[in-house]
């Protein structure tokens, strides 16, 4: 079905709205990206399912071996204190033998070992990994890859830059990841489970279609990950008061390189990229000959819009903290449950 034909500048209103201007050849330049194929060629899309599924099975791998290991080291914590509880025992015993007339039982147990739930921790330390390969890789291929935006042409913010597909790959095995842990091992807060539904809608257009706004990637797929790394420690902190506790100064900082790092990546750095993408995408969603091509570019477009959504949810919360901690009450992220334990 078609919509339109050869765009003749933008649709009335719409233009000033997206540009500020009525540039009828920055429409036409998107306009003929409708030309080429809806699709990456078959050859790429075989690999990138290829590459999906050994992300899927790397990271499940890395889970199930942290769950492995920390049931091992807990297993072998308790067997300890149960052992060294049944020595102290017996030597109350004793103790109580001689003395049972002042009613001394000698000094009290050790408390019991905290209960750690292997799932979630095994979680946290493997959004931590993923998350800290993605910030890496996508703040080298931010700086050094691609181009800065006010050096390259619409038209190539949305086609091209093939190899940044890896983005796009690696956060859908991420996603399908996380989703099935979320809901049946760690009760994933449903703001996350809906974030990696959305990352899952956006990615795919990157590693699929031709016009894939691949250029974007390495931000809003890789660099924006660095701010979960802090979170994954302060995350780590939170479920273990006892460690917080041991360790006052270290959770400290990781809460404040979190903040930092948050509002730098996340919305600082953001606003601009994402205004950026709703723009040109919107132009591309204006310039669509067809209906699927409408529906492909409105989920991608509602996705991202989504994502903004939960970006400055999570900040307000941050925001709500830092006062509360300000007014001597609470503590920062102190009801950020649905934060993710990894995020975009």
């Amino acid at each position: 079905m078609a919509l339109s034909g050869p765009s003749s500048g933008p649709p009335s209103l719409v233009g000033a709205a997206l540009l500020g201007s009525s540039d009828a050849a920055f429409w036409d330049e998107v306009h003929a990206l409708h030309d080429n194929d809806a699709l990456l060629p078959p050859d790429n899309i075989r690999a990138s399912l290829t590459r999906i599924a050994a992300s899927v099975a790397t990271i499940s791998t890395l889970y199930a071996f942290l769950v492995l290991l920390i049931r091992t080291a807990v297993a072998r914590r308790r067997r300890k204190n149960s052992y060294e509880k049944r020595n102290e025992d017996n030597e109350n015993i004793s103790n109580s033998s001689r003395c049972s007339r002042r009613g001394s039982t000698g000094d009290s147990p050790a408390p019991p070992l905290p209960h750690i739930s292997e799932y979630k921790m095994a979680y946290q330390v493997t959004n931590l990994v993923i998350n800290l390969v993605l910030g890496l890789l996508g703040l080298y291929h931010f700086l050094y890859t691609v181009t800065p935006s006010d050096r390259t042409s619409p038209s190539q913010r949305v086609e091209g830059w093939d190899d940044l597909s890896i983005f796009g790959e690696l956060q859908i095995g991420y996603q399908l990841w996380s989703i099935p842990v979320g809901i049946w091992l760690v009760n994933e807060h449903s703001a996350m489970l809906a974030h990696h539904v959305c990352v899952m809608i956006v990615a795919s257009m990157s590693a699929f279609f031709t016009n894939g706004f691949r250029y974007f990637t390495p931000f809003f797929y890789g660099l924006i990950e660095s701010s979960s790394v802090p979170l994954a420690v302060m995350n780590a902190f939170r479920g273990n008061p006892q460690l917080a506790q041991r360790y006052p100064k270290v959770s400290q900082m990781s809460r404040n390189v979190f903040i930092i790092s948050f509002f730098t990546v996340r919305f600082v750095l953001w606003m601009p990229q994402i205004i950026d993408y709703l723009r040109i995408a919107a132009m591309l969603f204006f310039t669509c000959r067809t209906t699927t091509c409408q529906v492909g570019c409105a989920m991608s477009w509602i996705s991202a819009v989504g994502l903004t959504f939960l970006q400055l949810l999570w900040a307000t919360k941050i925001v709500r903290g830092l006062v509360r901690l300000a007014s001597g009450g609470g503590s920062v992220g102190g009801d950020k449950r649905g934060k993710k334990e990894k995020a975009v």
